[in-house]
């Protein structure tokens, strides 16, 4: 849906008898229904508004002035990267896996991050998981677990939990060019 106030000739005309001598010009978008997508990062939206006015009333002589306004999106990115440690174990080893996060913005914090992680199968949860904040003030780790990927509960596993199984851990905050991670550990069966 699209509305529009111009400038034509009978509104000048209007705005003349009245005394007056400036027109605004407005084209205003409405956009109606869901979100179709973000704005790229990075992208810059500029906004122009215009005035037009005669010198003195009646005189052919028309000025007009335009004012620019801009704003730079910047969107919250983050990126994921899992180790093992070892990379090569024989049963009834330990093997601890370590799952990080980091923010790719240079300027943007991102919010409530979820990192949800699934026990590979012939392990047992083996120990309770670490975690460190990445040293961004405020920041908090929440952990959930869950036997089907749809209802989670609060807390970890039990030791000795069984694939297959998730565990879902929230980050409350992370900071621009900050980065966290979580880490535990799991015996082969």
């Amino acid at each position: 849906m699209k509305g529009y106030f111009s400038d034509s000739a009978a509104v000048r005309r209007r705005i003349a008898s009245a005394g007056l001598a400036a027109v605004f010009s407005v084209i205003l978008t409405i956009l109606a229904g869901p979100a179709r997508s973000l704005t790229s990062d990075g992208t810059v939206i500029t906004n122009i508004a215009t005035i037009t006015l005669n010198t003195t009333a009646g005189a052919p002589l028309t000025v007009s002035y335009c004012a620019t306004a801009t704003a730079l999106v910047l969107n919250p990115c983050a990126k994921i990267l899992k180790s093992v440690s070892p990379t090569t174990q024989s049963a009834a080893g330990t093997l601890t896996y370590r799952v990080w996060i980091a923010s790719c913005s240079d300027a943007v914090s991102s919010f409530n991050v979820t990192v949800t992680d699934r026990l590979p199968s012939n392990v047992l949860y083996a120990d309770s998981y670490v975690v460190w904040n990445g040293l961004t003030a405020g920041a908090s780790w929440s952990v959930y677990r869950s036997s089907d990927n749809v209802s989670y509960s609060a807390g970890e596993p039990n030791v000795g939990q069984a694939s297959p199984y998730y565990l879902r851990w929230i980050y409350s905050l992370m900071g621009p060019n900050k980065s966290a991670y979580i880490e535990y550990a799991v015996k082969i069966q």
